[in-house]
């Protein structure tokens, strides 16, 4: 049973590192190329706000990470029962935020909602997960770190390639032409 745990553990840090590895370009491509892809695709009159497209890259991020945990939790089989009550705490947690943040800040106070319910279940989601497969956050946290690293030069490279190319407009060549840079960068490291 010993063994079972620590090739669970291996598996759990193996799909954390290529998850990330997927998800950053993923979550990067929906914060910072939904405003070109909405130009291209149905106009400029369309497109709502750059916040809303961080939202949305943050909660994606979020969720694939919660299945992540999700999946462990139900491999080891006692704690199934505690997912859908997550789940469900998170859905209320969700509603509540998203109408009170509405009120205030519309449609963005109802992402932020759900983003908030998102982090909350994904912080709870992990750790059950650490209990399971006895994680100390002594070992997670300097890969986690690593990744936020690797994270914040693609920003970065981001935005001084966007202060570059400021357009009102966006057409494919000013995408690509902001993607290529970031994805050598990103390749690079």
């Amino acid at each position: 049973v010993i063994e079972d745990y620590l090739s669970l553990k291996k598996l759990y840090f193996k799909l954390i590192k290529y998850t990330t590895i997927i998800m950053i370009p993923v979550c990067y491509g929906i914060v910072f190329f939904t405003r070109d892809v909405v130009f291209l695709w149905v106009g400029k009159e369309q497109y709502l706000e750059q916040p809303m497209a961080l939202w949305c890259g943050l909660v994606a991020f979020n969720v694939v990470f919660n299945h992540i945990s999700g999946s462990i939790i139900k491999a080891e089989g006692k704690n199934m029962r505690k997912t859908s009550v997550i789940y469900f705490v998170e859905g209320i947690i969700n509603l509540a935020l998203s109408l009170i943040f509405a009120k205030k800040l519309g449609m963005h106070g109802v992402m932020l909602g759900t983003y908030i319910a998102s982090f909350i279940s994904l912080l709870w989601m992990f750790s059950i997960t650490r209990d399971i497969l006895k994680i100390s956050i002594v070992v997670f946290i300097p890969k986690a770190l690593k990744l936020l690293v690797i994270l914040m030069v693609l920003l970065s490279t981001h935005f001084v390639i966007s202060y570059f190319l400021k357009q009102e407009t966006s057409n494919f060549l000013s995408m690509i032409t902001k993607a290529v840079p970031s994805l050598i960068v990103y390749f690079a490291l």
